[in-house]
């Protein structure tokens, strides 16, 4: 849960864990850890002074009740209403799955207490002339408007605000950084825009994308020992009429292998992607002993060997429908090419 305060003033806020803490103008606390089961709603009382900044309460006191959902992540965002008392706003629930091709995502939150104002708009613009508008939905019994996210090319932004009245309230400067995400908290008060600040709800990448190079590096050299030790193995040690069921019968564990994968991760028994990949190694382990466990086992059988293995050799070997006298060579076979090419030539 995250809270912020969009007054010009410290406050006493009771969190969620029913602690009592001040916050400053503009700060967001986060609160982590907060029980769902068996915990029907959260009391979130919020005290302010009777003079805040330019504001005067007539209430400045407000308390609400918050009912807890599982793995969702709300804001509170704390504002004044119409009528100068103190007022609690809960947002949408913030989405933290970050957009797949890298952009930053920026969701708005426009808080109102007048009617002063109409047809506000919202606009992001960057110096490519990329721009985003988000129309402020008008209505009399809401004074709260979520956009929904937006996905944007990181990079600076010039924000512009303005409605019928004034085309343009404030224009300020705000940096979206490669796959964060933001929500940038707006409060209108009789025609002013009193507060304007952007919050990063999720860090953005710094890890370099370079850092694959070598992953993929390992992940490729264990491949090729792999597959190849694997494939020969399986060529190998079996008997002539079974060598292609062998090597289907390889591919098809290569298959149930992937099967298991998709099987974990799309059926989602862990809430952390770390506590998949620790699952994988301990099957890998697990794997390798049953391994070495069959393979100190193991016999290696002397087959009859393969007209195939003499021809990819180039050594001779008898004729597979003749006379075990007969022999067959690939360099008898350049030769006698050779003779033919010769003779043809003196001719």
């Amino acid at each position: 849960m995250f809270i912020v305060n969009t007054l010009p003033c410290r406050l006493n806020v009771l969190d969620p864990h029913k602690q009592l803490i001040e916050m400053n103008s503009s700060e967001l606390k986060m609160f982590k850890n907060i029980p769902a089961h068996n915990h029907p709603k959260y009391r979130i009382a919020v005290e302010a002074p009777r003079k805040c900044g330019n504001l005067k309460f007539e209430k400045h006191f407000f308390e609400m009740y918050v009912e807890p959902v599982e793995d969702q992540v709300d804001t509170i965002l704390i504002g004044v209403s119409k009528r100068n008392k103190i007022e609690v706003f809960l947002t949408d629930p913030i989405d933290f799955k970050k957009s797949l091709n890298g952009r930053a995502r920026v969701r708005i939150a426009y808080i109102k207490t007048s009617k002063n104002l109409h047809n506000v708009t919202i606009t992001l613009k960057n110096n490519e002339g990329l721009q985003d508008i988000y129309f402020v939905h008008d209505s009399e019994n809401r004074y709260l408007a979520t956009s929904a996210y937006m996905d944007l090319p990181d990079g600076e932004y010039k924000c512009s605000i303005g409605s019928n009245e004034i085309p343009e309230i404030v224009t300020k400067k705000i940096t979206l950084e490669f796959g964060g995400i933001y929500a940038l908290v707006i409060r209108e008060n009789h025609g002013k825009i009193e507060f304007f600040h952007m919050y990063a709800m999720a860090a953005p990448n710094t890890v370099n994308i370079l850092w694959l190079i070598p992953q993929y590096l390992f992940i490729s050299v264990a491949e090729i020992f792999f597959a190849i030790a694997g494939l020969e193995f399986a060529f190998m040690q079996a008997p002539k009429s079974m060598k292609t069921v062998t090597i289907a019968g390889w591919y098809l564990s290569v298959a149930a292998g992937n099967f298991l994968v998709i099987l974990v991760t799309q059926a989602n028994f862990f809430k952390s992607q770390a506590h998949e990949f620790f699952l994988f190694a301990i099957l890998i382990i697990a794997d390798m002993m049953l391994f070495l466990e069959m393979a100190s086992r193991y016999r290696f059988v002397q087959l009859e060997a393969d007209s195939s293995i003499y021809l990819f050799r180039g050594e001779k070997c008898p004729l597979i429908s003749g006379d075990a006298g007969n022999l067959y060579s690939n360099d008898e076979e350049e030769d006698d090419g050779q003779e033919k090419s010769e003779i043809e030539e003196k001719d």
